[in-house]
């Protein structure tokens, strides 16, 4: 077997089908030679826990403000949210799978409305389950609970802080067995913003029978009247645990204005005035100044330990050891001794007390761990802020910058600390550590200037480490340093990662605005719009793409008007990229012309110096053989390939490293193009060397070599289909698609159309060996919605794709004996799906079908090495692969 059967696609091609948790591997084997195994992905660590439906309890005596606070002790009763819980309430009773985000502001009361809501499906007979990542697993590791009883009417999933997980890792713990339930599930998601991460994760859902919708939180207090009768409850609920009786001298703020919106707001007010009232101290009357004076107390609270003798950490120091807590959350004791040490908070020796002190104001949930942080986040960021040093003035959101009495030189250094990389490697909780600060950034400007700027721009890895969903956010922080982007771009990989390229192009987006706004000269502008085109390419927003590199083109055109020698070369590579973005939208005879202009420039540079510029013409060449291809023109593509990969094998054969990737990309294309002229033994053998090289370039950190590999494979499928190979084609195509899907998942845009491809070969392989109809009918479906998605964007090119698609369903029902029971309904949109003038033919392996190896990842080519970033460590994709059945 070239290919092992358990790597074939899902039966049911949907996202709820289980999988396990060990990372997905696909072998391949050639001419005898296993090459293997690919690694797709694998998990984070994550935990599935029931969910805790009761409140932690809190002793009456020695309670620290903050913990008055947490959403987990439930110290305040639930009140209102009535319509949004009859809404949950009927979302509950729908039918089938579905999801739901919980999104609003932090402080809006988001988890006190998922708890009440998980409290009441609990006692309605369903299961409640909690998912989240716990940095005191061991890699590859996902806990589960077995409860051994019978889950009742379904399993109610809630994530919070949803927004900082990859969308890969929320896919992943969907698909997950231990979350499987043959009846109703309900995934109910947590996260401060609605934005990208969300739509791309609905996509997703939707395509694999999860419907999806989403609940905006609006403000709880959104009156005088409606926020004192919340006061006035938080203020009942607080005064047991700070030993007050009579509350009736409570001061009451005025609460007018929209600064008290917030639910937590108002309930830090409320614990504020009884704090002050016991004390006879004045409360605050600004909510701007509630964090500082709680943060006191909190202090306050630290020193009356220290005198009773229970602990015997400064209070100085255990102010240190907090804002730690907040950066790292909760570690293993040993690597929380670790942290506390390189943070400078003291000696190894003296790093046990400062934990055990630690441990005793703010107990950990795990008796295997330490530093358990600061709650709610939206005090801890404001801990954070109020500990870095500042300049006067105020924040975004009218908080003031710390009193000179409150800020510590220290935290600048501290910070650095924890996070600096060691050897390159960065510690577990960088991630949340850097998110954490960009949230307190948005609210509390001097974070980013004193603590969180100075510390991308030194350590640009950090960022990348954080995530998609963080650089995203990173880029709308109002008067961001473009300083940070800078450093943060010039150590972006130069290839695509694909879990990571959407924001990639965000980056790139805001440079290139920043530079045009601020007065770039042409040839900078010209450069900034040709690196936005391939950033934009890579995260599959064409339009954007196209638009980008035709600007870069024309600006070349004038300036090699005035300077041929320099701009020549640049007006070349402009060239070949805008071809390629206009042939990834369809758009064949325009690309065809930005390619022949490109070719003849690069024609003559390479006959000159052709150590400099063979490797261009090579690229152009290869772009070429695509769009003849497109254009039915196979003698002339095959020409074109030929001459691509003669090239690519000279270079190759100086220097590997640098263009191995480039000629199994050739080869790849040679073989479709000797396929579509009838001579498949060559093509057959082209397709295999392809393969082979491929593989050899995944052994080392294979992910930016991925999504030319998986055509590769897919294009040899085809050919050994061809060859007479069935029973290895069978196993081609479907690792080809489960290849394919793991790409999809992490980036829909720029890979959909791929699997879509890769979905149509695997069909047609079993309908010719008449085996596995049902997955192969299962495929052709998700193959057709795919395609109409498509055809929408470009109904002359994709419209045939869509018919062929549906023609292989009708054969497929025919063969399994149910065409006169579903047939009906695919006749009636075949019928609907009448492609416009030009279109593609409809028959069922027309011009463009599943033979071709065509597609967004295969037309993807770097920009030459002088004109992008130097290549760096490339951060590794986390990417899952679907176990197939």
């Amino acid at each position: 077997m070239i290919f092992p059967k358990q790597v074939a696609p899902s039966a049911a091609p949907s996202v709820e089908q289980s999988g396990n948790a060990s990372a997905a591997n696909c072998s391949v084997a050639v001419s005898g030679i296993v090459y293997g195994p690919i690694t797709v992905g694998s998990h984070r660590r994550y935990l599935v826990e029931p969910y805790q439906l009761a409140a932690v309890p809190l002793e009456q005596v020695d309670l620290s403000p903050s913990r008055l606070l947490a959403a987990s002790h439930e110290v305040v009763p639930f009140t209102g949210r009535t319509d949004e819980l009859t809404d949950l309430s009927a979302w509950l009773d729908g039918p089938g799978r579905s999801a739901r985000l919980l999104h609003g502001a932090g402080g809006q009361g988001k988890s006190r409305l998922a708890g009440q809501f998980a409290a009441l499906t609990a006692a309605a007979g369903w299961e409640v389950v909690n998912v989240r990542h716990d940095s005191t697993l061991s890699p590859l590791t996902v806990t589960a609970t077995e409860s051994g009883k019978d889950i009742g009417r379904g399993v109610l999933v809630v994530i919070d802080y949803a927004e900082r997980w990859s969308t890969t890792d929320l896919l992943d713990v969907i698909r997950d067995r231990l979350l499987g339930h043959p009846g109703r599930t309900r995934l109910l998601l947590l996260a401060r913003p609605a934005g990208l991460w969300w739509q791309n994760l609905c996509h997703h859902l939707n395509n694999g029978g999860i419907s999806t919708s989403e609940t905006a939180l609006t403000p709880l207090a959104q009156t005088a009247t409606a926020r004192r009768e919340l006061f006035n409850t938080a203020v009942e609920a607080f005064a047991p645990y700070l030993g007050l009786t009579d509350t009736s001298g409570v001061a009451e703020p005025a609460m007018e204005n929209d600064d008290w919106r917030l639910v937590l707001t108002v309930h830090m007010a409320a614990l504020a005035a009884v704090h002050a009232y016991q004390h006879g101290q004045v409360a605050p009357e600004n909510p701007a100044e509630l964090s500082t004076y709680l943060i006191n107390k909190e202090a306050s609270y630290w020193h009356s330990l220290l005198e009773s003798s229970r602990v015997r950490t400064r209070p100085e120091t255990m102010r240190r050891a907090v804002c730690a807590a907040i950066l790292t959350r909760a570690l293993p004791y040993e690597q929380a001794l670790d942290a506390v040490t390189r943070a400078g908070l003291a000696g190894h020796d003296d790093a046990d007390q400062v934990l055990d002190d630690h441990r005793l104001c703010y107990p950990p949930t795990s008796p295997r761990t330490a530093l358990e942080p600061l709650q709610p986040d939206r005090l801890a960021e404001d801990f954070i802020a109020l500990a870095a040093p500042g300049s006067a003035g105020t924040g975004a959101s009218g908080e003031p910058t710390p009193p000179s009495g409150t800020a510590d030189m220290w935290t600048t250094g501290a910070i650095s600390r924890l996070l600096k990389p060691i050897n390159d490697e960065l510690w577990p909780y960088t991630a949340v550590a850097v998110t954490m600060l960009i949230e307190a950034t948005h609210r509390w400007p001097h974070v980013g200037r004193e603590v969180l700027y100075p510390l991308l721009i030194a350590h640009p890895t950090l960022g990348i480490a954080a995530g998609e969903a963080a650089l995203i956010r990173l880029t709308d922080i109002p008067g961001l340093d473009m300083a940070v982007l800078e450093a943060i771009e010039r150590t972006l990989p130069s290839g695509s990662v694909v879990d990571l390229d959407a924001a990639f192009a965000a980056i790139t987006a805001k440079l290139a605005r920043h530079h045009v706004d601020g007065g770039a000269d042409e040839a900078e502008q010209a450069r900034l719009y040709m690196n936005l085109g391939y950033r934009m390419q890579n995260a599959g927003r064409l339009e954007e793409a196209a638009r980008a590199s035709s600007e870069a083109a024309e600006i070349y055109r004038q300036l090699v008007a005035r300077d041929p020698a320099t701009f020549r070369p640049l007006l070349a590579q402009a060239l070949n990229e805008q071809s390629t973005s206009l042939g990834q939208l369809h758009l064949s005879e325009q690309s065809l012309r930005a390619n022949s202009e490109s070719l003849d420039i690069y024609r003559r540079l390479a006959a000159d110096d052709p150590d400099t510029y063979e490797d261009g013409l090579a690229r152009t060449l290869n772009n070429r053989s695509h769009i003849l291809t497109d254009l039915d023109r196979y003698r002339e593509a095959e020409a074109a390939s030929a001459k691509a990969v003669k090239i690519r094998r000279r270079m190759a054969a100086k220097n590997p490293r640098a263009f191995t990737s480039s000629l199994a990309a050739s080869l790849t294309n040679y073989s479709i193009c000797l396929s579509r002229l009838g001579k498949r033994a060559a093509a057959l053998s082209s397709g295999a060397e392809a393969v082979r090289l491929g593989q050899g370039l995944m052994k080392g950190n294979g992910s930016p070599f991925l999504p030319d590999l998986a055509i590769a494979i897919r294009n040899f499928g085809m050919r050994l289909f061809e060859a007479g190979r069935s029973e290895d084609a069978l196993d081609a195509s479907a690792c080809a698609v489960e290849l394919h899907r793991a790409l999809e998942k992490v980036n829909q845009a720029a890979f959909e159309e791929d699997l879509a491809r890769s979905l149509d070969c695997f069909v047609l392989v079993r309908l010719d060996r008449g085996v596995e109809l049902e997955e192969a009918l299962l495929a052709a479906r998700e193959s057709v919605e795919i395609w109409e998605r498509l055809a929408l964007r470009a109904p002359v090119e994709l419209t045939g794709h869509l018919r062929h698609g549906l023609l292989r369903q009708l054969l497929l029902l025919e063969r399994l004996g149910r065409l006169e029971q579903d047939g009906p309904t695919v006749m009636q949109r075949l019928a609907e799906s009448q492609p416009p003038a030009g279109g593609a033919p409809g028959g069922l392996f027309g011009d463009g079908g599943p033979g071709m190896a065509l597609g967004p990842a295969s037309q993807r080519q770097r920009p030459p090495r002088q004109n992008r970033p130097q290549d760096r460590a490339t951060p590794k994709s986390k990417k899952k692969r679907r176990r197939g059945r």
